[in-house]
């Protein structure tokens, strides 16, 4: 490989979740001329694992943005980038437009709740009531 390069786009406000991002990742790693590549959430936690494998950028990003890093050969990086972010936007297109793809504040708590209620694992606000109710087989009131 030639002389290698990194790049990145942050894609603000974009939500995608980390199944879609992994997948996103495999197909940019697979390119010709990439040797690295990461699709993350720009969380404090994916900054520093970026920054682990050599892929530390120099922009400051929000949580909520989206983050594409990619190093390889110069156009390979700029091809894997504008891959990126066709593939993003077709997705967001497809999902119904900008405002169905945006970060949603709400869907961390969205999230634990449905983990919560799909592990049976009670809240706590409701551990008291959800313990009687399991054997029941009743879900536990949510008041």
């Amino acid at each position: 490989m030639s002389a290698t390069t990194t790049r990145s786009k942050v894609f603000a406000n974009l939500y995608k979740d980390s199944v879609s991002l992994m997948q996103l990742t495999a197909q940019l790693r697979e390119r010709e001329g990439v040797a690295q590549a990461s699709c993350v959430m720009a969380t404090p936690a994916n900054l520093a694992q970026l920054k682990d494998a050599d892929l530390a950028i120099d922009v400051s990003p929000s949580p909520s943005d989206l983050l594409v890093v990619v190093r390889g050969e110069p156009q390979a990086c700029d091809d894997a980038i504008a891959a990126a972010e066709a593939s993003l936007q077709s997705k967001k297109a497809a999902s119904g437009g900008g405002e169905a793809a945006r970060f949603n504040p709400n869907a961390k708590a969205a999230a634990l709740w449905t983990a919560k209620v799909l592990t049976h694992t009670p809240l706590p606000r409701d551990a008291p009531e959800a313990g009687a109710s399991r054997g029941s087989g009743e879900p536990p009131s949510w008041s």
